[in-house]
């Protein structure tokens, strides 16, 4: 759901790739990255399988670099995530549930899927009160992110 606002960032570079395939479908292909000392990860990239018929992104290939998740530096591997399904809520349309597989940045060959997500019991409400989005009690905090 982030996503969009991610690439309004204004220091996102986008560059159009060749087409690509993914479960018998071709789509258009974007690629996302970040001019340095933007965001709190600048060394991410994101590649947007775009739908040729609704505009929709239905699938990103993406790697990691945050530093909270990657101390010494570099990124991840490159993962591919699937968005499946529609679902509304207050009037907004998103992926009912994703997919994550291993990708091989080599061979361009989407490897074994390592998640599965459904989305469910999603609303959108006005004037929720600020303490709502306070960690519940039982939270773990992990102190020291930026």
């Amino acid at each position: 759901m982030g996503l969009p606002f991610v690439l309004a960032d204004p220091g996102v570079n986008l560059e159009m790739l060749d087409e690509a395939q993914f479960e018998g479908t071709t789509y258009d292909v974007v690629k996302a990255t970040f001019a340095a000392g933007t965001g709190d990860a600048p060394d991410d990239y994101y590649v947007l399988y775009i739908d040729r018929e609704t505009s929709r992104v239905r699938a990103i290939r993406y790697v990691v670099s945050y530093k909270g998740f990657r101390p010494d530096g570099g990124h991840g591997p490159e993962k591919l995530m699937s968005y499946d399904g529609d679902i509304s809520a207050s009037g907004l349309t998103f992926a009912a549930s994703h997919r994550t597989f291993e990708f091989n940045e080599e061979t361009g060959e989407v490897g074994e899927k390592v998640t599965d997500v459904t989305v469910s019991d999603v609303a959108f409400k006005r004037d929720v009160a600020i303490d709502y989005y306070e960690p519940p009690a039982e939270a773990k905090v992990i102190e020291g992110w930026e």
